[in-house]
């Protein structure tokens, strides 16, 4: 951060921010302010900001994301809640980086999926889906029946339906984020 609201070296590290106000600041003023820097922050780098905060802190931003709070009624602080937390922002992360080198996403999503059990509502892809829109919920045809909703020709076996369940769940969350 230092780095970045300077434009100096640490250690052998500078910054290279692209950023017209972080740049204008250190060319006019020597030294960005604080409120600017965090508009030069990857997703990466404010997760890993995130994870050095104080638990109070991180409570304090699980609560506001959330609604609710990782601290128990006996005032426990719940450390598995905060690490499915920190782990779907490192999973968007992820997907950013995937859409932003435009990479395919199927196969990061299919290499999500359990593979013992197949279910996608207990994928990364499925839960980090959610984090980005909280109102969004898929519901996978429960039957045993090879079925689909999309227009597809193929023939749908065991191998390529939890593929096709993840197409349907795009699908879905598109047509969702649309609406």
């Amino acid at each position: 951060m230092y780095s970045i609201g300077t434009g100096k070296e640490i250690n052998g590290y500078i910054s290279d921010t692209s950023n017209r106000l972080i740049t204008h600041y250190t060319k006019k003023h020597v030294v960005a302010p604080l409120w600017v820097i965090p508009n030069a922050l990857t997703l990466g780098e404010v997760s890993i900001l995130f994870s050095m905060l104080n638990e109070i802190l991180q409570n304090e931003i699980y609560t506001i994301m959330k609604g609710e709070s990782l601290y128990t009624k006996s005032g426990n602080y719940e450390y598995k809640k905060l690490n499915k937390f920190s782990g779907r922002l490192e999973f968007i992360r992820t997907m950013r980086n995937t859409i932003n080198h435009y990479e395919p996403l199927l196969p990061l999503f299919v290499g999500c999926i359990n593979n013992q059990t197949k279910a996608i509502k207990s994928s990364q892809v499925y839960t980090a889906l959610c984090e980005l829109n909280d109102t969004w919920h898929f519901e996978p045809n429960k039957s045993q029946t090879f079925s689909t909703t999309l227009n597809i020709n193929t023939k749908l076996t065991t191998y390529n339906i939890p593929k096709i369940r993840l197409l349907e769940m795009m699908k879905s969350y598109s047509y969702n984020k649309k609406y």
